[in-house]
């Protein structure tokens, strides 16, 4: 079992899946592994209860940071788990495509999500209204353009982030901001990184818009909804690149991005694809 935060208590949605689909393999005595998981946080007891049989059973659990490892160990501390890294990291050899080489490029990408997800990990009085969040990304727009730089919006293909990155886009038009462009939704992996491959930075609130980016050699601004974004910034040594939404000081994000359009700050790309094959191999030992 892999992909997400899998192991979270999202209204018992995840945990009573999960824990049916754990009946049915410790019932059939096959191994059972989690690989490079996140963890949420906020379990309830009843998501403990129907959690801790299927953990307890599995041969190994890895996963995907060190946040995770940590709430895993005070929601079921008697299983034991490892830190790996998220197998998105390989994207540019599974599809085949060169990792970024073309360090001149001024284009930024804008990774936008919708804001009823970002309002639901929010506490009441960070949460936003339509304008505001409809404000901030263009405060960013402007300030981004002021220093003649493009901006891309895309999203990584969540329909209710397409509706508002439409509604983004129109709006930049309204407002005279003709160096924007808005990518197609994306509906196959390969329209996703199409849509990242010709930017020299990101600016993403998606976790996986992040990893993508950075797994195409594309320097990344993470801004911040859930600690999962922040936890993967400070496992890549780049907590600085990490900013919270609520209260965003656009010209810092700016200041970032230029500063990575510039001198390109590289990642060890080998050794976080060493760590994310880490999960195959306690699969296969």
């Amino acid at each position: 079992m892999g992909g997400g935060q899998i192991l979270m208590d999202d209204r018992l949605g995840f945990p009573v899946k999960l824990s049916g689909l754990g009946r049915i393999i410790m019932d059939e005595a096959l191994p059972l592994h989690f690989c490079a998981c996140g963890v949420g946080d906020h379990w309830s007891g009843t998501a403990r209860r129907l959690l801790r049989p299927i953990m307890q059973y599995a041969t190994n659990i890895s996963v995907r940071d060190s946040l995770s490892r940590q709430r895993l160990n005070d929601y079921v501390p008697e299983v034991i788990s490892q830190v790996t890294f998220d197998p998105v990291i390989w994207a540019a050899e599974v599809y085949g495509l060169p990792v970024y080489s073309d360090k001149q490029s001024k284009q930024v990408g804008l990774g936008v999500m919708g804001r009823d997800d970002v309002n639901f990990h929010l506490e009441a009085g960070d949460r936003f209204t339509d304008q505001e969040w409809l404000q901030i990304w263009l405060n960013l727009i402007t300030d981004l353009q002021r220093f003649n730089l493009d901006v891309k919006i895309f999203t990584t293909g969540t329909p209710a982030d397409a509706v508002f990155a439409r509604t983004l886009y129109g709006q930049c038009l309204v407002n005279g901001l003709k160096k924007t462009s808005l990518a197609p939704r994306p509906l196959t992996p390969e329209d996703f990184l199409s849509n990242l491959s010709s930017c020299g930075c990101v600016v993403a609130t998606r976790l996986h818009a992040s990893i993508t980016a950075n797994a195409l050699g594309i320097p990344s601004v993470g801004l911040v909804w859930d600690p999962k974004i922040s936890a993967y910034y400070a496992d890549t040594q780049r907590s600085d690149l990490c900013f919270d939404l609520p209260g965003l000081d656009h010209k810092r994000v700016t200041s970032s991005v230029i500063n990575l359009l510039n001198y390109n700050r590289d990642l060890n790309l080998d050794e976080y694809r060493e760590r994310a094959l880490e999960s195959a191999r306690l699969v296969l030992i």
